[in-house]
Formats: structure tokens, C-alpha cells, sequence
């Protein structure tokens, strides 16, 4: 025997013992099989089929090869993958090892029965479209990445209290879930768990949850309310976003850690709570904001939200995409407005900003397009960045009396389209006649029911100053009437 040869006959021994041949295929009714032995016990593991699988497919239990019978134990990785004229699947319980995207972009794909012995499963239904049906064993410790993600006809599912982690975009564009409950001993959800789970209403989280992650709920537009767990410390960088029927939301003291843009473009927030004993934020006066308590920042707040007269700054992102935003009044205090602060309140028409502001950010009014309105009581004309008013161009900028060339000469401040000194004003005076009477009390009725005389005053109508026109102002005009009488 020559050197050459008693080298590659060594390096046949070698493959073989350790097994990284490629091992022989074999062919048995439409499914391809490979052979492997571990621990002396040599199984079979399906590789894929033959040919394309069309309607039911059942994986046998054991398969005979050579004369001799091997137990069916593995599914190899993507085994499936694009198979999309298979709608239903049996796997028996002797399969204990099922690998990454086995069914991948199985698109007709309606029902899988898996087998009770494995403990995980690695992204093996993303893209399967049609699927309704699938029940996940009790014994199932981790659900890897995008394993469900894409399904969308897939209404329900249950958990079993086995899994302790659901991994990133598991459930991501299952557009017809409609609920979901996570089990105590779930410790993690990672980021675009559910991401875009636009027919999801109910859901319930796990108590083991220490945070909620990056885009976990992002864009999930039918969630109305939901629950955090006390326990959870930290609400990361977009959860809530485009959570656009969110109504209310409340912190337990756990939660001491709430990321920018986490409930941004939560159109219909209307009322936001920090529960009593939280160390880091407050929800003072019932003002429907989240407060952080040391430094008195308003940071995160609502169409409901009333800015307590001791806040200092208001924070990046604080309103959002609040849509519900039509007028509001900054009172006294505050000094600073942080960048995007009401970017895409797209229905804000007009904003009062106190004397005390020296600071407004870049993009505070970015995508507030129907903003025609900015009255200011600084005589100083403020920082200003070039991005703070980009629809300035066809606003009306109203300053302090004896002010009017100091912010026709300032920067940015001076290209706002018209530039008014503000004309004084009775609060309550809707009519403004200067004096307040019935027929105050009566044009604030018409205007609340649609329908303002012409000489409406919206400024002197706002009568209790909370930046808005409603019945609240309707019955403080009837106040000031009944006590003028007196």
C-alpha cells in the first residue's frame, strides 16, 4: 500500500468514527433519510422530500433501510422550507429534535401536530401563512427567533407554563392574533416580540417580566389598555409605538426606567397614571403625565395632560404624535422644550409658550402642520433652532407688547409669516365686547357646538386657561357671571 493510500484509508476511518461524512441518502415513500449514530444507537433524521409534499404529510415513527428498521428521531434544518402545497403535518413523539425553519414559507400550511419531546422551537413557521392551528408541547422551554413571525391567519395560541423565554420577532405580523397570555414562569421577551399584531386586544404578561423590550408592541393598533407587571423596571425604546388605540396606561412603582419614543404615536392616550410608592417618576396633581420627581421634567404626557405649574422641562418626544392635541397652553415655569416634543401632533392649531421658556429645540413642532398659532410672552426672543417651527413660513407669531422688532430681527424667529404684538384680553370676554356677559356664556355654546359668531375670541374664551374650549370654560363664564352679579 502506498503512502497516499494509507492516508486517505486513515482519513476514511476518521470521518467515519466522528461522523462528519456526508452520510449516504435514502429514499422511502416521497421523504429523503440520512443515518446517524450517536452513542452507539443509530437513528434516522429526516432530511427533506423527494419531492414536493402536496395536502397531509405524516413522518413515520420508524423507517426500514437495508432490511433493518431505524427510529425516526430529527427533521433536519429547512428541511420543508417553500413547501407550499403542504397544508397539514404529523410528527410522532419519537421526534425529539426538530432544527431551525423547517417549515419555512410553507404558505398552505394549516395545522402541525408537534411531538411531546422537544424542548424548543427555532423559527420553524415563519412566513406560513395559513396557519390556524398549532398546539405547542408542554415540555417547549424556549421559543427561538421568528418563529411564528409572518403567520398570519393564526388567531390563537397557547403557551404552556414549560417556556421561560420567548425570543426576538417570535410572533411579529400576526396580524390575526387577537389575545395572548404569557405564563408566569416566562422571564424574557425580546425586542418585535409582537410587533405589528395589528388584531391583537387582550393581552396579559408574564409577573417574572423585569422590562419590556425594544418594539415589543410596536404598531399593535387594536391594544386599548394593558397591564405592567410590578416588576418590570424598564420600558425600552419604542414598545408602545403606533399604538394608536391605547386609551389608558398606568406605571407601577417597579418601573423606574422609561425610554424615548416608548409610547410615541399612542394617538388616543388619554390618560396616563404613576402609581403611588414609584421612586423615579409622579403623575402629580393628576396631571395624565409621567413626571420624573428629582429633576421635575414633564416626560411623557397625553391630550389630557395638564402641566403642573412646577415642572421645569418638558422632554424629547413628550407628546409625540399626539393627534388629540388641538391648542395648548405651557404655563409659567417652564424653562425648556426638548427636541420632537409635539412631533406629529398634526391636528395642533395653535400653542401658548410662557415668558419663562429661553430654550426651544430642534424639531419640537416637526409634522405639526396644522399649526397657525404661536403666542409667546418672553420679550426675549428665545434659542431657536432652524428645525424648531419648520410650517413657521404660514404662522402667526403673537409677542409681548414693545417686543415686535426684537423678533422680527432674531433668527428663525423673523421668517414666521406674520408677526403680531398681542392685543390684550379679557378671560372670559368671548365675544370680545370687554365686558363678560350672557351672551359670552352663549357664543361659547355655539362655538362648542360648532357653530362660533364671528367675532369669536378663542384666546378670551379659553376662560379657566387650560388651552382648550369645552363645557369646563362654559360653566367658569357662568361662575364669573354669577359672582359680577352679586
Amino acid at each position: 500500500m502506498t503512502t497516499n493510500q494509507l492516508k486517505l484509508l486513515l482519513l476514511a476511518v476518521l470521518l467515519s468514527i466522528t461522523g462528519i461524512a456526508t452520510a449516504q441518502t435514502y429514499t422511502i415513500n416521497g421523504l429523503n433519510y440520512k443515518l446517524k449514530t450517536t452513542n452507539g444507537v443509530t437513528s434516522a433524521q429526516v432530511v427533506g422530500p423527494s419531492e414536493n409534499p402536496v395536502g397531509r404529510l405524516t413522518i413515520p415513527s420508524f423507517v426500514t433501510i437495508d432490511g433493518d428498521n431505524y427510529e425516526v428521531t430529527a427533521i433536519n434544518a429547512r428541511a420543508f422550507e417553500n413547501c407550499t402545497e403542504l397544508t397539514s403535518v404529523f410528527i410522532p413523539d419519537n421526534v425529539t429534535t426538530i432544527k431551525s425553519a423547517v417549515f419555512k414559507d410553507c404558505t398552505s400550511l394549516i395545522s402541525v401536530t408537534l411531538p411531546s419531546g422537544i424542548t424548543s422551537l427555532q423559527g420553524l413557521f415563519q412566513g406560513c401563512s395559513s396557519l390556524t392551528d398549532i398546539t405547542i408541547p408542554n415540555g417547549v422551554k424556549n421559543i427561538y427567533d421568528y418563529t411564528f413571525q409572518d403567520c398570519s391567519s393564526l388567531k390563537f395560541i397557547d403557551i404552556p407554563s414549560s417556556v421561560t423565554d420567548i425570543y426576538e420577532s417570535v410572533f411579529e405580523n400576526c396580524t390575526s392574533l387577537t389575545s395572548i397570555y404569557i405564563p408566569d414562569n416566562v422571564k424574557s421577551i425580546e425586542r418585535n416580540a409582537f410587533r405589528g399584531c395589528t388584531s391583537l386586544n387582550s393581552v396579559t404578561l408574564s409577573n417574572s417580566l423585569t422590562y419590556l423590550a425594544d418594539s415589543l408592541f410596536y404598531g399593535c393598533s387594536s391594544l386599548t389598555d394593558i397591564t405592567i407587571p410590578n416588576g418590570v423596571t424598564k420600558i425600552c425604546f419604542n414598545a408602545f409605538t403606533l399604538c394608536s388605540n391605547l386609551q389608558s396606561i398606568s406605571f407601577p412603582p417597579s418601573v423606574t426606567n422609561i425610554q424615548n419614543r416608548a409610547f410615541s404615536s399612542c394617538y388616543n392616550l388619554s390618560s396616563i397614571q404613576v402609581e403611588s410608592g414609584n421612586s423615579k417618576y409622579d403623575s402629580r396633581n393628576n396631571c395624565n403625565a409621567v413626571i420624573v420627581t428629582s429633576s421635575n421634567m414633564l416626560l411623557l404626557g397625553c391630550k389630557n395632560t395638564i402641566i403642573p405649574e412646577d415642572v421645569l422641562t418638558i422632554n424629547d418626544n413628550a407628546f409625540n404624535g399626539c393627534t388629540g392635541l388641538t391648542s395648548f397652553v405651557i404655563p409659567e415655569g417652564v424653562t425648556s422644550i426638548g427636541p420632537s416634543a409635539f412631533y406629529d401632533c398634526v391636528n395642533l392649531q395653535s400653542i401658548s409658550i410662557p415668558s419663562t421658556v429661553t430654550e426651544i429645540h430642534n424639531y419640537v413642532f416637526e409634522g405639526a402642520n396644522s399649526l397657525t398659532s404661536v403666542t409667546i410672552a418672553n420679550p426675549v426672543p428665545p434659542e431657536l433652532e432652524e428645525g424648531s417651527f419648520p410650517n413657521r413660513f404660514g404662522t402667526t407669531l403673537y409677542v409681548p407688547s414693545g417686543s415686535l422688532d426684537a423678533y422680527k430681527s432674531a433668527q428663525y424667529w423673523k421668517e414666521f409669516g406674520t408677526i403680531e404684538e398681542m392685543v390684550e384680553y379679557i378671560a372670559g370676554d368671548a365675544n370680545g365686547d370687554g365686558v363678560i356677559t350672557v351672551a359670552d356664556y352663549i357664543a361659547i355654546a355655539h362655538y362648542i357646538m360648532g357653530n362660533p359668531p364671528a367675532n369669536f375670541n378663542e384666546k378670551a374664551a379659553d376662560a379657566n386657561g387650560d388651552g382648550q374650549i369645552n363645557v369646563a370654560d362654559y360653566i367658569a363664564v357662568a361662575h364669573i357671571i354669577m359672582n359680577n352679579n352679586q
